[in-house]
């Protein structure tokens, strides 16, 4: 049994229609709009208040019937209404099975990533004699994607990473050709001529004369002809353990930023001087703030023996209040950077996937002024620290020092 809620206009049936739920006192729309037949309905709660229902049907089957029909068919009495799936009907176990065992599950997870959210958790199974079998299991929420017949995004049954051949099966996986990655036929009945080589139907991979296509992360350099390769390579020690790695997006050269996940042994650093930056001093919010706040600081200045003790008891206050909003504007302005990151990397990900498309070279221009603003703040803050020492250690004293 499932669980749904079904908010929207109420509208009164015929006795004919749903006589029991007449007799019961309650009003409800769905048997007209959504086509569901008494018997279908195992609970119906209803709530005056907020024009909501909670509807439990009698299996699962019905349920995803109804979320299909609400978010697949083009009908104005539908759009009147919201439809909410109180169950988990995005969460799956998936079951790969890499061909290559040395592929690593960092790996695996990025691959996934392009179809499916991936969860915390691993599992490797293994056999009655607790020998691995090769077979993995992975945590994922199905993405959203209304143009699927489900409404959900779902990976490739039959995939390759890099030159890695692996498959997956998970419980509610649609049946698609493994050739093309269609549905509606199998492999034996398919007609298409799909290359492994470049991904291009049409034709097959001994014939393919176009460059091989990359199915994990994409090409390290791209020129404006469409020449793609990979000209770029981190070379590092065999002691160091690479946890993850992953290519994002450059905007302002042909060459791609790679970034690894190292694992190495830790430095221990001391603490420095506490500086405050004179910029943060010229904020609007940061001044709001510290109008608040000390006017407060300077009632408690009875509590101490002297106008000394209070000051230095105060300069601590400001620096840790000063410290905090800078902590926390540093948060903020890194998820900032870290959302328009992730959206960089989605819209260059579909980019290799369709082609040159104008809409998308618009957006990938917008997010590159957005990051560019973003990085000369950050580009700011590096040269100052840079030049950190310098700036301390040749500061000189000012005219107004020497006349003191």
């Amino acid at each position: 049994m499932r669980k749904l809620t079904i908010t929207g206009k109420v509208l009164v049936i015929k006795s004919e229609v749903v006589p029991k739920l007449l007799y019961l006192g309650y009003v409800f729309p769905m048997p007209q709009v959504f086509r569901i037949k008494p018997e279908e309905i195992y609970c119906l709660q209803q709530s005056t208040a907020s024009k909501h229902y909670d509807v439990t049907l009698c299996t699962g089957e019905c349920a995803e019937e109804v979320r299909r029909r609400f978010h697949g068919e083009e009908n104005e009495e539908l759009k009147k209404y919201t439809v909410t799936p109180l169950y988990r009907n995005d969460y799956r176990i998936l079951t790969i099975h890499m061909y290559n065992p040395w592929v690593s599950e960092e790996t695996i997870k990025y691959f996934l990533g392009r179809y499916v959210t991936v969860l915390p958790g691993v599992r490797k199974i293994k056999d009655g004699l607790g020998l691995w079998t090769g077979k993995r299991q992975f945590r994922v929420k199905l993405n959203v994607d209304t143009s699927t017949e489900d409404g959900y995004c779902h990976p490739p049954a039959v995939f390759s990473i890099g030159a890695d051949r692996g498959f997956l099966v998970y419980a509610g996986q649609p049946q698609a050709c493994r050739k093309c990655g269609s549905t509606g036929h199998n492999a034996d009945r398919c007609e298409q001529m799909r290359c492994r080589s470049c991904g291009k139907i049409g034709h097959i991979t001994k014939d393919c004369k176009e460059p091989r296509k990359c199915h994990l992360v994409g090409y390290t350099w791209k020129n404006t002809r469409g020449m793609e390769s990979r000209l770029d390579y981190i070379l590092i020690e065999k002691k160091c353990k690479i946890k993850q790695g992953k290519i994002i997006p450059a905007l302002f050269t042909d060459h791609q930023m790679i970034v690894v996940d190292l694992e190495i042994e830790g430095i221990d650093y001391g603490k420095g001087y506490w500086k405050l930056n004179n910029e943060v001093l010229m904020e609007k919010e940061y001044k709001e703030r510290f109008a608040e706040l000390f006017p407060l600081w300077e009632e408690m200045e009875s509590l101490y023996i002297n106008k000394l003790d209070w000051w230095e008891d105060v300069k601590n206050k400001i620096k840790k209040f000063t410290v905090d909003y800078c902590t926390e504007r540093s948060s903020v302005r890194k998820e900032e950077f870290r959302i328009l990151q992730k959206e960089i990397e989605y819209t260059y990900t579909l980019q290799n996937e369709k082609g040159n498309n104008k809409n998308m070279d618009e957006k990938m221009e917008s997010l590159r002024l957005k990051q560019e603003e973003l990085l000369e703040r950050k580009a700011r803050a590096e040269t100052y620290k840079i030049k950190q020492e310098e700036y301390e250690e040749n500061e000189k004293c000012s005219a107004f020092f020497f006349k003191r």
